[in-house]
């Protein structure tokens, strides 16, 4: 039986986050490796799964909202095409949202989340990208696996 490696990234905002790995450790097969790291900042999600695939990551889950998700599917498609189509990458909802994890009906418990990871019950999604030119003429990219907005974008208030 192989070993498995999953790195959890967390919103270092969301106190439920903290107990993900010590409770998906216990509903897991022996044969999975847990690691957490926990985001310190924007955009730092993205740089973390970028990380997490160099130190062969089978399983990333972001545990967060909709923003952490989009962070960590920016790292990963920073990564070449062969070795991130290696890895599967989940989201565990605590944001205040949630739009991708309802409309994606993901899981909602650990225990969900740990027989979905057993099973095998991944899907493949749709990546969308954006090319635009930022203040300073740069070319640059941003991947989303949800929404993504030009101009004016509603916000909650």
């Amino acid at each position: 039986m192989s070993v498995k490696k999953i790195a959890i990234i967390a919103n270092g905002k969301h106190k439920k986050a903290l107990k993900l790995k010590e409770k998906l450790g216990l509903l897991l097969p022996e044969n999975y490796t847990i690691i957490e790291k926990r985001t310190e900042r924007k955009g730092h999600a993205t740089e973390l799964a970028f990380n997490a695939i160099n130190e062969n990551a089978d399983i990333i889950i972001a545990a967060g909202g909709d923003g952490t998700m989009n962070e960590v599917v920016n790292g990963v498609m920073q990564i070449q095409k062969e070795q991130r189509n290696k890895v599967v990458v989940g989201l565990f909802p605590l944001g205040t949202g949630n739009d991708f994890a309802r409309t994606a009906k993901l899981a909602k418990s650990v225990n969900e989340l740990a027989m979905s990871i057993k099973k095998g019950e991944y899907r493949q999604i749709d990546i969308g990208c954006v090319e635009f030119d930022n203040e300073k003429s740069e070319k640059k990219q941003r991947y989303f696996n949800n929404i993504a907005e030009v101009g004016v974008g509603a916000k909650n208030r």
